[in-house]
């Protein structure tokens, strides 16, 4: 959270996220945060980077936070991102964060940290 400058919304291993079809195999995913609809949902959706594959949540499956760290641990580092937040991962390493504003603030200015 320091690397991107932006306060912590706690996610817990009970509640729940969103995950497109096929994004557990793939290589190159995305995480974004929006407002969850009530206490069980953490607002995280989680899609495939495909240009040819257009996000529909409602193809979506539920997953619970705590099942996806089990699967996916590189995932852990970005879900206290807040809302309006993107992580882009390829291969499992986090590539790219963007805030809400759509500016990338990870990696830093000058590339350090890559493992934040």
């Amino acid at each position: 959270m320091r690397s991107v400058g932006a306060a912590a919304v706690a996610t817990r291993c009970d509640q729940w996220l969103l995950l497109a079809p096929g994004v557990l195999a793939s290589p190159a995913i995305f995480l974004e945060r929006k407002t969850g609809t009530g206490r069980d949902d953490s607002g995280w959706y989680a899609g495939l980077q495909d240009p040819a594959v257009v996000p529909d949540r409602k193809l979506a499956r539920r997953f619970t936070v705590g099942d996806l760290v089990a699967r996916k641990p590189s995932w852990l580092q970005v879900l206290a991102l807040p809302q309006g937040y993107m992580a882009f991962f390829e291969e499992e390493r986090l590539e790219t964060i963007m805030d809400a504003a759509n500016r990338e603030v990870y990696p830093p200015p000058g590339g350090e940290d890559r493992n934040a």
